[in-house]
């Protein structure tokens, strides 16, 4: 496990050491009763990898700003060639053409 310190100055004028995780090993069943606090490290810049039996099994990390980035362009393509899919199997509809006096037609 390797260990990041950085000194914090507290209001009182005292400098506290903070010791961060770069990288954490727990076994499953500890992941499953702490996994807020396991992804609260995560975010700020943890890596943590999940055992069962003694064996890595997962990870769980930071996601950095530009997979996020691909993953929503990645759902927009998907979605945008969902959208073109259908309307190629759609009629044409032709409507109109019409006066402006049908179009304000009033009951």
């Amino acid at each position: 496990m390797a260990l990041r310190t950085a000194g914090v100055l507290k209001a009182d004028g005292k400098i506290t050491t903070v010791v961060r995780m770069s990288h954490l090993t727990v076994p499953a069943a500890e992941a499953n009763r702490r996994f807020s606090k396991l992804l609260r490290a995560a975010r700020e810049g943890a890596t943590i990898t999940i055992t069962s039996h003694g064996e890595p099994v997962a990870e769980l990390g930071p996601v950095s700003s530009a997979t996020v980035d691909e993953v929503e362009q990645k759902r927009w393509r998907e979605a945008q060639e969902r959208l073109e899919a259908r309307w190629a199997t759609l009629e044409s509809v032709i409507v109109g053409p019409w006066t402006r006096d049908e179009l304000y037609e009033r009951d």
